[in-house]
């Protein structure tokens, strides 16, 4: 069974433990994981001058501690930007939408535009780009059709986001 050890360092922190195992810190205690409600724990310290909360469960966050001794926050449940996206495709999206603003202005998509205008330009920027390279075509071609494939999806999540906020 893994347990949970409190130790006390600027703030209060967690450390998932082995039984026996050492993290350098003095701890103050020794408790299995949670299987209560967040209030209903409490080692009965009370706030300190220092600013201290009382120990219970809303002040405790799971920390990854490095060999240097530094402590972070867990990435547990935070999205992981390095692993997840194509810095060149990020770079080129970045490029086509720079170059947008001379004809759109700073920030345009930001004013809200309808999903609707959003899907028909995404489709028709598809037929482009399908009719461009399988089939020798010459539609606009010195638009980057993938980039503004990207820019109508990411418009569309962008007024699903802005929906789902309201």
């Amino acid at each position: 069974m893994r347990f949970f050890e409190i130790a006390a360092i600027n703030s209060y922190a967690i450390q998932d433990m082995t039984p026996g195992e050492s993290n350098g810190l003095t701890p103050i205690a020794t408790i299995p994981p949670p299987a209560f409600k967040s209030n209903e724990f409490s080692t009965g310290v009370h706030k300190s001058a220092s600013g201290h909360l009382p120990l219970n469960w809303d002040n405790f966050y799971m920390k990854r501690k490095f060999d240097t001794g530094a402590i972070r926050d867990s990435e547990e449940g935070k999205p992981d930007f390095v692993e997840t996206i194509s810095f060149t495709a990020h770079h080129r999206y970045a490029m086509y939408m720079t170059s947008k603003k001379k004809t759109y202005g700073e920030g345009n998509f930001k004013k809200g535009i309808p999903i609707e205008a959003y899907e028909k330009s995404l489709l028709r920027h598809i037929d482009k780009y399908f009719r461009n390279k399988y089939e020798n075509g010459n539609d606009e071609p010195n638009e980057d059709h993938l980039a503004a494939i990207r820019f109508n999806v990411d418009g569309i999540m962008h007024e699903e986001g802005k929906a789902t906020k309201k």
